[in-house]
């Protein structure tokens, strides 16, 4: 009883200290007027807008509804939060989401290993991974808040609460609306891996693809003006969905060498393995999730989505933490805690690398000492 007392002790305590640490450079840099039109101008101009059920234009986006850029009815159910926290909202909601998130591994690992120290750990590496900071510190994204629903969908599962699941998985779905292919390939998972859950498998690859037909299809078009998508940056592949998969299929080799052929994107796979993604890709129940994930990042002609930096990585992290444990798990008591260790102390000191250079990047420590107090 003690022990268990004291477990959940240390999961409270590492918490609130990464809520502390999180704030200040969220929070933070806020507060001393660092944060940007793009892209929390725009997320918080929609915000007040649906706060005051107001669905008119964004005047930074330049679109009809923001729903017509990307599709994220997901900030209609964070609106009325403004009210009460203001300008702060959405950054208070991503900081939030990621504890939360965070938990839900703990949690997961926990059920799936009863190996308490797996279980902290696993949340240790993730509040310390290469994704993280970066996307607490670059204002906020809703891909950051939906996919913190993915653990608690599949603690849900392990404790056979459908229905609980299916809720999740609406929630990541509205997050954003490439957050269903991440939900097609968490459906394949289940067909492949977890044979008695293929039903729910098919259900969700269904769900999932469907919800992404019709928002890609429809949905961001009729807030758009009519206007297609206009977020394809995938030129090389196509101009859609259908002649991508048509490229991908005939042309193998050359879209894998997309995925090592330019320095960012060959610095992501160096941090990547070396936070345990090296063991990471072999549980592949949670590494098939990956596929999305890498697909998105790396195939893209957008040069920002290949490297470091913003929340490009924060899904990367979370499946990466995900999967470690399960690994570690399979191997003897004494190496498996030693591994564990050795990932934390390599994940502290890339934290204290981004932790450093972002200090400087935003400007933070000096605009703390020249920024008055605001009102």
């Amino acid at each position: 009883m003690q022990g268990r007392v004291n477990r959940r002790r240390a999961v409270v305590g590492v918490c609130i200290l990464f809520v502390v640490v999180y704030s200040f450079f969220s929070l933070g840099r806020h507060y001393i007027f660092r944060s940007t039109a793009f892209d929390l101008g725009i997320y918080n101009q929609a915000l007040y807008q649906y706060a005051h059920l107001d669905f008119g234009p964004n005047t930074i986006r330049h679109v009809p509804n923001l729903l017509g850029d990307h599709f994220e009815p997901i900030m209609i159910l964070i609106a009325p939060l403004w009210w009460l926290l203001g300008d702060y909202t959405l950054r208070i909601v991503q900081l939030a989401a990621i504890i939360f998130g965070g938990y839900g591994l703990y949690r997961l690992t926990q059920e799936t290993t009863a190996d308490w120290r797996l279980s902290i750990g696993a949340l240790v590496i993730f509040f310390l991974s290469f994704g993280v900071l970066p996307a607490v510190s670059f204002d906020y994204h809703n891909n950051v808040v939906g996919i913190m629903f993915l653990p608690w969908a599949l603690l849900s599962l392990w404790q056979s609460n459908i229905w609980r699941y299916y809720l999740l998985l609406f929630l990541m779905l509205l997050a954003k609306e490439n957050m269903a292919l991440i939900g097609i390939f968490l459906g394949l998972s289940l067909i492949i891996f977890r044979k008695e859950r293929r039903r729910h498998g098919f259900i969700t690859v269904f769900a999932s693809w469907l919800y992404f037909f019709v928002v890609m299809r429809y949905a961001i078009s009729s807030f758009n003006g009519g206007e297609p998508y206009n977020h394809w940056f995938y030129e090389n592949f196509g101009q859609n969905g259908a002649e991508a998969l048509r490229t991908i299929f005939l042309h193998p080799f050359d879209i894998v060498q997309l995925l090592f052929n330019e320095h960012d994107k060959l610095s992501v796979w160096l941090i990547f393995l070396m936070s345990g993604g090296i063991l990471s890709v072999f549980y592949l129940p949670y590494a098939i999730l990956l596929i999305p994930v890498l697909a998105q990042k790396f195939f893209t002609s957008y040069q920002n989505s290949w490297g470091l930096n913003f929340h490009y990585n924060i899904e990367l992290s979370l499946i990466m933490a995900m999967s470690l444990p399960m690994i570690l798990y399979r191997l003897r008591p004494r190496l498996r805690h030693t591994l564990l260790l050795f990932f934390i102390i390599i994940n502290l000191a890339i934290f204290y690398v981004f932790g450093f250079q972002l200090k400087y990047f935003y400007g933070l420590t000096s605009s703390w000492r020249n920024t008055e107090r605001r009102d």
